[in-house]
């Protein structure tokens, strides 16, 4: 199903920076347990060699997405926090279209890291009787925004 017209909102600059910690912070847990296994509780020379291929794989991984992929879905990440309803478009290779009509809209629930905070970011999970779609990570104002719409209010299915 395509949009009458693409939603807009594009999602704020700094979420990029945070899914980079993100992307970087595991990528350093997985080549910290690689080391770990290779070099510390197994020292052998076939395992090392593994767990160096292993990490070097891991290496060109977060580079990869820290300089191409999470450049390219912030670029193509747009949603529409409209009175009829909630529409999210993302990817692009992999294109998702997402409408959820106000009236199927039974919680909002906004979460925030330590880092996220820092950045003044919030991830939003919209829910409905069939699942939870999160929306994010947006700006805190852009949040409680969404929460009065979707929050409360007449019409909806927690009502």
């Amino acid at each position: 199903m395509m949009f009458a017209h693409p939603p807009e909102t594009a999602l704020p600059r700094t979420a990029l920076v945070l899914w980079r910690v993100g992307s970087v912070s595991g990528g350093a847990v997985v080549g910290l347990l690689a080391w770990l296994v290779g070099w510390v509780w197994w020292p052998g020379n076939l395992l090392q060699l593994l767990m160096a291929l292993l990490i070097a794989v891991v290496a060109v991984d977060v580079v990869l997405e820290v300089v191409v992929l999470l450049r390219l879905r912030h670029r193509h990440y747009r949603y529409d926090a409209a009175t009829e309803a909630l529409r999210v478009r993302q990817g692009y290779l992999f294109a998702r279209h997402l409408v959820i009509p106000t009236e199927q809209i039974l919680f909002v629930d906004v979460q925030q890291g330590p880092i996220a905070r820092r950045l003044g970011l919030c991830v939003v999970h919209i829910g409905t009787l069939g699942s939870v779609h999160p929306l994010g990570p947006v700006t805190e104002a852009q949040a409680r925004a969404i929460v009065a719409r979707y929050g409360t209010g007449e019409g909806h299915a927690a009502q």
